[in-house]
């Protein structure tokens, strides 16, 4: 299965193409059990009308309703098929139900939001920030998912700028302290403290790094370090 939002159940037939009810660009995908954060929920047979021509991404929901798009698969939605098709018959299918079939792609979007209290732990996100020489700058990412910053460090790929910082920020509030930039190559700085009360970045919120301070930015990279929450 694509690990993602919602996780099927893969045993049987569930989520299986149809053949027999399947014909030119009409495609047959039985329903099935699967479990999300909720529990065990079901999901209906149905039938999609594939778009001729042309790569068609065949996807889940939350709530089990299965559809299909030529853009890509949604954020958040659990990965089916990838179905290829020519003027008026399906050319190709890839399987995105196991694992395998996503190898160099499973990334943040198969990710389950981090419950209070959780007994079966998570899997954390990290937000990369590559910073060029240069300018003092604010840095940033718009982020797709509700995340809570819980680390940040910063490693320098070049000599530091004096007296110069970078802070990771919720859009203009500061989560971190302000973390120096003045050491010298390959130096590997932490942040020491992490408000609670900015942590929490929404989805379509501005994860943000400011350089500041010094005379210039330096080169270095941000790393910030995430759990996915509701």
């Amino acid at each position: 299965m694509a690990l993602t939002d919602t996780k099927i159940v893969p045993t049987g037939d569930r989520f299986d193409i149809d053949i027999m009810m399947s014909s030119a660009l009409s495609l047959r995908v039985r329903g099935g059990v699967f479990i999300d954060s909720l529990g065990f929920k079901s999901a209906p047979n149905v039938t999609l009308t594939l778009t001729a021509s042309a790569t068609n991404y065949v996807e889940m929901d939350d709530n089990g309703v299965v559809s299909c798009n030529t853009t890509g698969f949604t954020a958040g939605s659990t990965h089916l098929y990838i179905v290829t098709t020519g003027a008026s018959v399906v050319t190709g299918v890839l399987d995105f139900r196991t694992l395998s079939a996503a190898t160099g792609n499973t990334d943040g979007v198969q990710v389950a939001n981090n419950a209070n209290a959780n007994v079966i732990g998570s899997i954390p996100v990290i937000h990369r920030f590559d910073l060029a020489a240069g300018a003092n700058a604010d840095n940033d990412i718009v982020l797709t998912h509700k995340t809570r910053v819980i680390d940040a460090h910063l490693i320098l790929r070049g000599a530091g700028v004096a007296s110069s910082v970078l802070t990771v920020k919720n859009g203009a509030t500061a989560i971190s302290n302000a973390m120096a930039g003045s050491g010298s190559d390959t130096a590997l700085v932490r942040a020491t403290t992490i408000d609670d009360a900015s942590y929490d970045v929404a989805a379509g919120g501005t994860l943000r790094v400011t350089s500041s301070a010094g005379a210039s930015q330096p080169a270095c990279s941000v790393y910030v370090l995430g759990i996915r929450i509701a």
